[in-house]
C-alpha cells in the first residue's frame, strides 16, 4: 500500500501497528519488525512492539525468548540514541521504556540507561528530561561516576537537601569528580606547575551544596538550617585552603624564577620542590583547619593564610597575630623598590580590607603603632614618603571599611599608652630606629591632621 501510494502514509502505519501489537508476543522476528517500523519513522510504534514482546515473556520458562527480546529492545534503544536528532522524540521513546512497570526491577532497564550514557552526546540532559522513572533512574545514578547527573535530578524533583548531600560527597571524593556542566568548571586547567587543578572544582561543589541547602530552607524544609550553617563553615574552610594553595604557588614561582640569583641554588631548588609537593597535596582533597594550619600554613610561614585560619576558627592568638602583622608590614616595604610608599599603600589597603571585620586577627592599635613607626622613619629617609600626607596610613585604614569612631578611639588609647614612660614601642629592626620623642610627636601630628 505504501509503495503504491494507495493510502495515506500515517494511516498505513497506524493500521500496521493495530495489527502487529496484539501479535507481538508471538512474533518470531521481533527485531526485523521493529527495525522496519523504525525505518518508516514510526519510532514510538517500534518501541511499543518491542516492549509488548518483552513483557509477554515468562521469566522462568522462556529464558531464551527473554534474552532475545531484551536484545531487541536494547538494539532499538541504541538506534534511537545514535540515529535520531529530534530530542523530544528520543525522550518520548525512552520515557515509554523507562515507565514500563515490568521493567522497573529488571536489569534491562539499567542496560538501557547505560546505553544512553554511552551513546548519546546529550545523555545527561536526556536523563534530566525523562519523566516517570525517577526511582529507577535514581538507583542507577547512585554511583560515583554518575553523581554529577544525580544531584541535578534531585534539583528537578525539588529535593534540595538530597542534592546538597550528593554535592558534598562529590567534593570529598578521592577521584576528583568534575562537574562538566558548570560554567566555572576547569576540566583542562593546569596550575603553573603542571598539576591538575581539582581544588577549585571541589570548592564549586561546596558552594552549590550551600545554594541547594538555602533553597531547601526557602521552601520550608525544617532540616535545612543546620545544614546551611555547616556548609557555610565548610565553604569558609575551603576558601582558606584555596588561599594557602595560591600563596604556595606564588612562592614557588618566585623561587623558580630567582634560583640563579639566590646565592644557594641547591637550597632554593629544595624549597621550590617542597612547595610544589605541598601545592599538589592541597589540590588532592579537602582539609580541615587544623591540618591546614599545622601541615601547611605554619611550616611554610604562610602569614595571610594563618590569619584566615585563626579568623575562621574564631581562635585568639594575640602574640602570633601581632608578629604576623609586623612581618607583613615590613615585607610590604622591603619587597618594594626604594621602599616605595605606593607599594606599601597598595598592600596595606588589601590586607586591611580582607581582615578588618575580625578583631581576632585585626589588632588595630598594634597595626597603627607599627605602620606609623614605619611612616615616621621613612619620611626622614625618602622624599617620596614626604610627598604623602602625614595621615595617609590612617586614610588607608579608613578606606578599607574601619569605622572612624573606632579609629579615633584606638588612636587616642595609643597616644595615651605611648606617653606612659613604661610603654615600649614594638621594635621593627634596622632602618626603623626612632627616639621616643620622635614617635610621640609623629603620632600626635598624625592625629591632629586626622581630626
Amino acid at each position: 500500500a505504501l509503495k503504491l501510494h494507495r493510502q495515506d502514509y500515517s494511516v498505513c502505519v497506524a493500521h500496521a501497528l493495530d495489527e502487529l501489537l496484539p501479535l507481538a508476543p508471538e512474533l518470531h522476528d521481533v527485531a526485523y519488525v521493529c527495525n522496519e517500523l523504525f525505518d518508516l519513522k514510526e519510532v514510538v510504534g517500534s518501541v511499543k512492539v518491542a516492549l509488548a514482546a518483552f513483557c509477554a515473556v515468562d521469566q522462568t520458562s522462556q529464558r531464551s525468548r527473554k534474552t532475545y527480546t531484551s536484545a531487541c529492545l536494547l538494539d532499538l534503544v541504541n538506534r534511537i540514541v545514535r540515529e535520531l536528532s529530534d530530542d523530544q522524540l528520543i525522550i518520548r521513546s525512552l520515557e515509554l521504556i523507562a515507565s514500563e512497570p515490568k521493567l522497573s526491577d529488571s536489569p534491562v532497564l539499567n542496560d538501557v540507561f547505560r546505553l544512553i550514557l554511552d551513546q548519546a552526546d546529550r545523555a545527561e540532559q536526556i536523563f534530566l528530561e525523562i519523566r516517570g522513572c525517577t526511582t529507577a533512574l535514581e538507583t542507577f545514578l547512585d554511583d560515583e561516576k554518575h553523581w554529577n547527573v544525580l544531584w541535578r535530578l534531585y534539583v528537578r524533583e525539588q529535593r534540595y537537601l538530597d542534592a546538597a548531600a550528593v554535592l558534598v560527597a562529590m567534593a570529598e571524593s578521592d577521584n576528583g569528580i568534575r562537574l562538566q556542566s558548570l560554567a566555572e568548571s576547569e576540566m583542562e586547567i593546569r596550575s603553573e606547575m603542571n598539576q591538575p587543578v581539582l581544588l577549585s572544582t571541589r570548592v564549586s561543589f561546596i558552594a552549590l551544596a550551600l545554594e541547594n541547602a538555602r533553597n531547601a530552607a526557602k521552601y520550608g524544609d525544617t532540616r535545612a538550617a543546620e545544614m546551611v550553617q555547616h556548609l557555610q563553615d565548610r565553604l569558609d574552610v575551603t576558601n582558606v585552603q584555596l588561599r594557602a594553595k595560591a600563596e604556595l604557588e606564588r612562592e614557588y614561582e618566585a623561587l623558580t624564577s630567582n634560583v640563579a640569583s639566590s646565592g644557594n641554588e641547591l637550597e632554593a631548588q629544595a624549597r621550590a620542590r617542597a612547595r610544589s609537593a605541598a601545592v599538589e597535596e592541597l589540590g588532592r582533597k579537602l582539609l580541615d583547619l587544623s591540618e591546614l594550619f599545622n601541615e601547611f600554613a605554619r611550616p611554610f610561614a604562610l602569614k595571610e593564610t594563618q590569619l584566615l585560619i585563626l579568623a575562621c576558627a574564631k581562635h585568639r592568638e594575640d602574640e602570633l597575630v601581632e608578629q604576623i602583622w609586623k612581618d607583613l608590614l615590613l615585607e610590604s616595604i622591603r619587597g618594594s623598590r626604594e621602599e616605595s610608599p605606593d607599594v606599601f599603600e597598595e598592600n596595606m589597603l588589601r590586607l586591611c580590607k580582607e581582615f578588618h571585620r575580625s578583631e581576632l586577627v585585626f589588632p588595630l592599635r598594634f597595626i597603627l603603632s607599627c605602620s606609623e613607626s614605619i611612616n615616621c622613619a621613612l619620611r626622614r629617609k625618602h622624599a617620596s614618603w614626604q610627598l604623602k600626607s602625614k595621615s595617609f596610613i590612617v586614610r588607608i585604614i579608613l578606606s578599607s571599611g574601619v569605622d572612624p569612631q573606632v579609629m579615633l578611639g584606638e588612636f587616642r588609647m595609643l597616644i595615651e599608652s605611648c606617653l606612659d614612660p613604661k610603654f615600649a614601642f614594638t621594635p621593627l629592626g634596622d632602618g626603623f630606629e626612632l627616639t621616643r620623642d620622635a614617635r610621640e610627636l609623629h603620632l600626635i601630628s598624625v592625629c591632629v591632621e586626622f581630626l
